[in-house]
C-alpha cells in the first residue's frame, strides 16, 4: 500500500451537454516522502489532480486515498502553496504564517507560537521583512511567505500548484533552489505540479507526465536518478541530465502533435453576419 493512492479517479464537471470530463482512469502512487512531479500542457488537468489530493475536489469515480483511508476534504496534514499566493493583503508576513500555526498548533503558548514562526521566517530568509504586508513585497518574496505558512503547519505532505510559473527567470531559479534546500534538511512528501521541464527534473525523484484533455491520462513515469543534492550548475553540464531532458521533452512533443492532429476539423462555412435589413435593402436594389 502506498502512502498517498488515485486509484481509476476520474473526473467530470457539470451536467447534459455541458459536462466537461476532466480526467479519466487516472492512477498515481505516491510514496512517504517521495518527491513527485507531474508535468504538462496548460489546461490538461494538473491542478484538479492536486485538488483531489488537497481534498478540494472530489472524484466523480474511482478512490483517492492516504495510507489506505479515502481523502474526503482538505486537512491540516496537506499543506498547499498556489501560483497566486493567497495572502491576506491586510496581515504582516508574521500574521499571514501565525494565523495557519495557530489554527494548526492552537495548544502552543505565545511564545513557543512565536518561535515557531520566526523559525520559518527565517527558514526562507524573509525575517527582515517580517513586520510588512504583502503590497509591500516582490513577487517572489509574497511566494516565500506562502512557502513558509505551509511549511509552518508541519503538514506530513506538501502539494505545489506551479508555486514559481507567474515569477521572473531568476527569482523562479533561486525559490526552487531554496525549495530543495529546504526539503533536503526537512524531507516530506512533495507533489509539484509545473509545466517546465528542468525544472521537474531538477527538484522530483520522478517526473509524471499528464496527457492533454479532455479526458486527460497519465503517461509513463520517468525515474530521475540523479544523485542528491543537486546543483543547478552541475546539472547544466551533466550528460545524465541531458539524456532524461530529451526523453521527457521528446514524449511531451509527441502526446502535443498527436493532440493537435485530434483537433483538425473541417472549417465550417462563414456565417451571413449582415443585418437582415441591410440584406433585404440590397436585395431590393438588385431588382
Amino acid at each position: 500500500m502506498s502512502f498517498l493512492e488515485l486509484r481509476d479517479v476520474s473526473v467530470a464537471f457539470g451536467a447534459g451537454s455541458r459536462r466537461a470530463e476532466v480526467l479519466s482512469g487516472i492512477d498515481l502512487a505516491i510514496e512517504e516522502n517521495e518527491f513527485v512531479a507531474v508535468i504538462g500542457f496548460s489546461g490538461s488537468g494538473k491542478t484538479t489532480i492536486l485538488n483531489l489530493l488537497a481534498g478540494l475536489t472530489q472524484p466523480t469515480s474511482g478512490e483517492v486515498l492516504k495510507r489506505g483511508e479515502p481523502i474526503l476534504g482538505p486537512g491540516h496534514d496537506r499543506g498547499v502553496v498556489f501560483q497566486s499566493y493567497s495572502l491576506l493583503p491586510w496581515l504582516s508576513v508574521y500574521a499571514n504564517i501565525e494565523l495557519a500555526v495557530r489554527q494548526v498548533f492552537p495548544e502552543m503558548t505565545p511564545a513557543e507560537r512565536r518561535s515557531h514562526v520566526e523559525r520559518y521566517i527565517d527558514v526562507v530568509k524573509l525575517t527582515p521583512a517580517l513586520k510588512k504586508r504583502p503590497s509591500e513585497l516582490s513577487g517572489g518574496m509574497r511566494q516565500r511567505v506562502a512557502i513558509a505558512r505551509a511549511l509552518a503547519m508541519r503538514p506530513e505532505i506538501l502539494l505545489l500548484d506551479e508555486p514559481f510559473g507567474a515569477l521572473d527567470a531568476i527569482t523562479r531559479a533561486t525559490l526552487q533552489d531554496e525549495l530543495l534546500r529546504i526539503w533536503e534538511e526537512d524531507r516530506r512528501t512533495v507533489l509539484l505540479i509545473t509545466n517546465d521541464v528542468d525544472e521537474a527534473i531538477l527538484t522530483a525523484d520522478r517526473v509524471v507526465p499528464l496527457k492533454p484533455g479532455p479526458r486527460a491520462t497519465l503517461g509513463p513515469s520517468f525515474e530521475i536518478d540523479l544523485p542528491r543534492p543537486r546543483d543547478r550548475r552541475e546539472m547544466n553540464s551533466c550528460p545524465r541530465f541531458e539524456s532524461i531532458r530529451n526523453e521527457i521533452s521528446g514524449y511531451l512533443s509527441h502526446l502535443g502533435a498527436a493532440s493537435r492532429s485530434q483537433d483538425r476539423r473541417p472549417i465550417p462555412p462563414k456565417p451571413d453576419l449582415r443585418p437582415r435589413v441591410f440584406a433585404t435593402l440590397k436585395s431590393t436594389h438588385a431588382v
